[in-house]
C-alpha cells in the first residue's frame, strides 16, 4: 500500500514539476525559434534556431507531403517532432505558446487580428487552443490598426513593458525584415508603423546591379565612417532611389571598397527609415533586436539626433522578454 501511494505521489510531483515550464515558439516566415522556459523568472533553459520558417514549411508540404494530410496537420506533425527534443526528466512539457506568422494564412490557422489600443498590463489578445498529444498548444493572434498589421512583435512589446517600459511614452524600434516602430503611451500600445527595411536591403544586395558592389564584413571604424556617410546623405534630404546608384559609381571609380559600400548602403536605408520617426509623440526610444543590427540603429539614432534618451535592450534579454510576453498574454486569457 505504501509503495502504491509513493508511486502516485511521484507521478503527482512529476506533473507539478512539468507545470513549472512551458515551450515558447517564435515561428516567422523565414525562421523558427523554440525555447524551453522556466516559469521562475522566465529563464531560458534550452534554445534552438531552425532554418524552417513557414514559407519553407509550405513549400515542403506542397512538394513532398502526403496529400491526405492538410497543411495544418503537416505543420503540427513537424512541430511535435521538434518540441519532443525539449523535455524535463524525459517528460514532455504540456504547455506550448506560439506567436508570429503561425497565426497567419501561411501558418497553422489564420486568426483574426486584435484591434488597437491594447492595455499592456492586461493584454486581451486573441488566442486559440488546440489539444494535441496531451499538450495544450496555444496560438497567439496578431494586432492591427486601420492601415497596418503585426504578428509576433506584440508579444515582444508586452514582455518589454513588464521589464523596461512601464508608463513612459516610448517608441520601440524592432529592426528586421519588416522593421516595426511601435508607439506606447501611458501603458497602452496605441500605434505602429512597418518599414520594409530588411527586405529591401536583401533584395538590393541579392538581385540588383548593386549586388556586385557590396560585400558583408565586420563592422569596424572604417565601415562606421561609410555608414555615417550614408546617414548624412539621407539627413540632407536626398531621395533614396537616386543616391542608391552612388554605390555602383563608388565601385566603378574605386573610391570605396565593397565592404565600405555595404555599410554605406546600410546607412542610406536605415537613415531613410529612422528619419520618419514622429518624435513629438515620445520621451524615449527602446531598440530591441539582435546585437549587430541594434548597434547600427543605436549609432544612427544618435547621429540623426532623433531624441536624447535611447536605450538598446541587451541581446541576452531578448529570449526572456519574448517568453514573458507570450506567457502574460496566455495568463490574461486563462
Amino acid at each position: 500500500m505504501i509503495q502504491i501511494v509513493s508511486y502516485f505521489y511521484l507521478i503527482y510531483i512529476g506533473t507539478m514539476l512539468l507545470k513549472n515550464y512551458f515551450i515558447s515558439v517564435d515561428w516567422g516566415t523565414t525562421n523558427l525559434r523554440i525555447r524551453l522556459v522556466s516559469n521562475d523568472k522566465f529563464k531560458i533553459i534550452k534554445e534552438k534556431d531552425y532554418d524552417l520558417g513557414l514559407k519553407k514549411i509550405n513549400l515542403i508540404w506542397k512538394k513532398y507531403a502526403d496529400k491526405k494530410q492538410t497543411r495544418q496537420e503537416f505543420i503540427f506533425k513537424k512541430l511535435m517532432e521538434l518540441i519532443d527534443d525539449f523535455k524535463i526528466n524525459g517528460e514532455n512539457i504540456p504547455l506550448v505558446l506560439i506567436s508570429g506568422m503561425a497565426s497567419s494564412s501561411i501558418g497553422i490557422e489564420e486568426l483574426q487580428y486584435t484591434s488597437l489600443p491594447v492595455d499592456l498590463d492586461n493584454p486581451s489578445i486573441a488566442i486559440k487552443e488546440y489539444e494535441l498529444n496531451g499538450r495544450s498548444i496555444n496560438l497567439i493572434s496578431g494586432v492591427k490598426t486601420t492601415k497596418d498589421v503585426i504578428r509576433g512583435e506584440e508579444t515582444q512589446l508586452i514582455g518589454l513593458y513588464q521589464s523596461f517600459i512601464k508608463n513612459k511614452n516610448v517608441l520601440v524600434v524592432i529592426p528586421g525584415t519588416h522593421s516595426k516602430h511601435i508607439y506606447c503611451q501611458n501603458g497602452s500600445f496605441i500605434d505602429f508603423e512597418t518599414y520594409l527595411t530588411g527586405e529591401l536591403f536583401d533584395t538590393i544586395t541579392s538581385y540588383t546591379i548593386l549586388k556586385e558592389s557590396v560585400r558583408k564584413n565586420d563592422f569596424n571604424e572604417k565601415n562606421l565612417s561609410s555608414f555615417i556617410s550614408g546617414l548624412e546623405i539621407m539627413k540632407k534630404g536626398n531621395r533614396l532611389t537616386k543616391v542608391l546608384f552612388d554605390i555602383r559609381v563608388n565601385n566603378l571609380f574605386k573610391t570605396s571598397t565593397n565592404d565600405e559600400n555595404y555599410y554605406f548602403l546600410s546607412g542610406l536605408i536605415i537613415g531613410d527609415e529612422l528619419l520618419g520617426i514622429k518624435n513629438e509623440k515620445i520621451d524615449s526610444i527602446i531598440i530591441y533586436g539582435a546585437e549587430q543590427i541594434s548597434k547600427l540603429y543605436f549609432t544612427a539614432l544618435n547621429y540623426l539626433n532623433v531624441i536624447n534618451e535611447i536605450f538598446s535592450v541587451p541581446y541576452e534579454k531578448v529570449g526572456h522578454i519574448e517568453a514573458l510576453g507570450q506567457y502574460k498574454i496566455y495568463k490574461c486569457n486563462n
